[in-house]
């Protein structure tokens, strides 16, 4: 099972938290089988990367295969499965309420006062 590990910078408040994000003071990271992390980039919305990758999950959506999508891409098909990832990170982490965004900094505070 794949979890996800985040650091949220110091100050960050609901109010905040849109532009925290855009401005790269929430950080995603995968959390692997053998507790390594892999940094899992935040997709902004309106940006080349984001665009990209909502293309990807148009694609996949209509049946394209990984592979093909590599080739159209000039990219592995590892870099377009990270693309779906972020893409699908991004859209959740945009659709969360504010109560949830204040359990998420909750939680984060915790993890900063036990480390």
């Amino acid at each position: 099972m794949t979890s996800i590990m985040f650091t949220i910078a110091q100050g960050t408040t609901v109010e905040t938290f849109a532009e925290a994000l855009a401005t790269g003071d929430v950080k995603f990271y995968r959390v692997r089988d053998n507790d390594t992390t892999r940094h899992i980039p935040y997709l902004a919305p309106e940006t080349a990367e984001r665009e990209t990758a909502e293309w990807v999950l148009e694609q996949r959506e209509e049946g394209v295969p990984m592979k093909e999508l590599a080739k159209a891409l000039h990219a592995s098909i590892p870099a377009v499965r990270r693309m779906i990832n972020g893409a699908l990170l991004a859209q959740e982490v945009e659709e969360m309420e504010p109560e949830d965004i204040a359990e998420v900094l909750a939680l984060a505070a915790e993890e900063t006062t036990e480390a």
